[in-house]
């Protein structure tokens, strides 16, 4: 039996900080659950916040990949190295175990906060064009809470 959800239902909002609580949430969901995304940093409550978001009931292994959904909502106005302006953006993001590295493989960009409304832009990156996920801008960067996080699950949806 397939679950879906409702548009008009908000996704619950949980702020995480220890990597255990983080770590538990990837090993104890599947990609059949409800949309649940967990709060990695910031305050999601406030759309003129810089928050970072992860939905580990859609995460996909194989092998030593990860492949997660991770969003981020900027307090103002953001521009990429490419030119794109955006206030959040959705993204898949490949996570290496072996290499403890995060890699964007997809991102729809949203000129609204909080992922409203449609994505003005949707890019999907190349094999061979790297776009590293890193947080230069956040002084508790996640990156590396996310990478230990991912590669500690093992119970997610395997491809």
């Amino acid at each position: 039996m397939r679950q879906t959800t409702s548009p008009l239902v908000r996704p619950i909002k949980v702020r995480v900080k220890p990597l255990s609580l983080l770590a538990a949430a990837l090993l104890g969901l599947n990609a059949h659950a409800a949309e649940t995304w967990l709060t990695i940093t910031g305050d999601p409550d406030n759309s003129a916040s810089h928050y970072i978001q992860v939905n580990p009931a859609a995460i996909e292994i194989k092998d030593d990949l990860r492949v997660i959904p991770v969003r981020i909502n900027r307090a103002r106005v953001w521009t990429t190295s490419e030119g794109i302006q955006f206030r959040s953006v959705d993204t898949e993001v490949q996570i290496d175990c072996t290499e403890q590295t995060a890699r964007y493989l997809k991102a729809s960009f949203y000129a609204q906060p909080d992922f409203r409304g449609q994505p003005f832009k949707v890019t999907v990156y190349a094999a061979d064009d790297i776009r590293p996920m890193v947080f230069k801008d956040i002084a508790d960067n996640p990156t590396a809470r996310i990478i230990k996080a991912a590669c500690i699950a093992k119970g997610a949806t395997t491809n």
